[in-house]
């Protein structure tokens, strides 16, 4: 038995082409064997990334691929860091391209297109980068101190608060390289018979896991007079990171 073993393992090893030429390569219609090109290609299709380094992205096959130092990334000719690149073709023989890069230390997004021909000039002709908001805190308040939900990613530029007034008045405020801020409102009154003008003011500083409101006050201008009062004519309803 042991000899019979033997001799079919001798047959299998020198059976003609076991190397990869004994059969036709496999297709969606018939078995065989896979070609390296085609075992990649299957990779890719499972979410497979092909890691590279250095590679020009703008001659790069379809593909997923996880690249760090490409040329013509969408970053600048020194980063090297990981960036994941989809890329896809339109039509045969059409020259479009698609190609979408997420940086993997950021989750920073751009995307850039090639149009018919294929020229890398055509198309968006370079990266655009998309623009993101992170969800850091929702609610209404108009006093305190605000914990954020998650402490602000290290690579975001800043803050953008939204708010809402006592006349109904919503909006945003974006604030970049400082770690206090104001929101001043002008209102006019819709009631004819009101001769004054309206100010809602809010103040307020914030680190990377809290807001805290430092100051809110209602002005009212009359012919000759302002009254400050401390109405809170202003809330806060949303804080994102971008």
């Amino acid at each position: 038995m042991e000899d019979e073993i033997k001799k079919m393992g001798n047959v299998l090893n020198h059976h003609v082409g076991s190397g990869g030429d004994a059969h036709l390569p496999a297709t969606t219609a018939t078995n065989g064997f896979a070609t390296a090109d085609q075992i990649k290609a299957l990779e890719r299709a499972r979410g497979h990334r092909e890691s590279q380094s250095g590679t020009d992205v703008l001659t790069m096959d379809t593909g997923q691929y996880e690249i760090a130092g490409a040329l013509n990334n969408p970053i600048g000719p020194d980063d090297r860091t990981y960036i994941e690149y989809n890329i896809s073709d339109g039509a045969v023989g059409g020259g479009r391209r698609q190609l979408w890069a997420i940086a993997s230390v950021t989750g920073e997004v751009w995307f850039r297109t090639v149009h018919t021909g294929g020229d890398p000039a055509t198309g968006t002709a370079g990266w655009n980068k998309m623009a993101t908001l992170t969800p850091i805190w929702q609610g209404n308040v108009n006093a305190g101190t605000i914990k954020f939900n998650r402490s602000l990613p290290r690579y975001r530029n800043g803050i953008e608060v939204f708010y809402r007034t006592l006349s109904n008045q919503c909006g945003s405020v974006r604030i970049v390289h400082s770690d206090t801020a104001a929101i001043s409102i002008p209102n006019n009154p819709n009631d004819r018979s009101d001769k004054t003008f309206q100010s809602y003011e809010l103040t307020f500083k914030y680190d990377a896991n809290s807001l805290t409101i430092t100051n809110t006050g209602f002005k009212i201008i009359s012919e000759g007079t302002i009254s400050n009062t401390e109405t809170k004519g202003i809330s806060i309803t949303d804080v994102y990171a971008f």
